[in-house]
């Protein structure tokens, strides 16, 4: 299970970070650079420990990089579900929210059997892209990715939600709620509407239609 997250982040302008507009945007328009600079960050700032599912107090073995995070196709779904948790937050959407996120991880986790510490990498993940694209908190940053410093600050980096915005993210999200429900139902795949069976002629009906009358006109009924 990953955990629910903090208040946001915005970076200091000694630090360049990607920029996204408020669109949620697809994972082609995520460049493998952008990608590289979040798995990055997050490397820097993961913790030496956490407590897992079961309460487990598993350490990061941070002289294993690669046995931490996860690859980078699976590490851009994770960015674009956190981008759009982060739009979710700012139009004030706290259920829509909630259902990206578990959106999120339930596909994530679909994508491989990961290790306590990758599952908790794609969590952290999650959640600095999140803090990053809120905007209610700032981080001074260090030049190799650390976080030295937040204050909370009224952010003007982050755009405002518009009534548009949040009623389109509203319905994204419950549309991938319900595609997500469709293709549980029928194992994995999304659900097919069947054809419905071709009705027998009625019989009965047929018998008591008039016979035809040979040589008689008959007028194409009116529009």
């Amino acid at each position: 299970m990953w955990l629910f997250l903090r208040a946001g982040f915005t970076l200091a302008a000694s630090l360049v970070v990607v920029s996204m507009s408020t669109s949620v945007p697809a994972k082609a328009q995520i460049s493998d650079q952008s990608v590289n600079w979040y798995i990055q960050f997050v490397w820097n700032n993961l913790g030496a420990q956490f407590s897992d599912r079961d309460g487990t107090v598993v350490r990061i073995n941070k002289s294993k990089k690669e046995e931490v995070i996860v690859p980078i196709d699976v590490a851009r779904d994770v960015i674009v579900g956190g981008w759009r948790g982060a739009r979710a937050r700012t139009c004030d959407l706290p259920d829509e929210f909630a259902a990206n996120f578990e959106l999120t991880r339930v596909s994530a986790n679909k994508k491989g059997n990961w290790t306590a510490q990758q599952r908790h990498f794609m969590k952290e993940l999650f959640q600095r892209v999140v803090q990053l694209n809120a905007g209610k908190t700032k981080a001074t940053i260090s030049e190799d990715g650390k976080v030295v410093k937040e204050e909370v600050i009224k952010s003007k980096v982050i755009k405002d939600c518009t009534d548009e915005e949040r009623e389109s993210l509203r319905k994204e999200i419950k549309g991938m709620v319900i595609k997500a429900k469709s293709e549980k139902a029928g194992g994995g795949k999304p659900a097919v509407k069947q054809a419905s069976p071709e009705k027998a002629p009625d019989k009965a009906a047929e018998a008591a239609k008039p016979a035809e009358t040979k040589g008689t006109e008959t007028a194409a009924p009116a529009n």
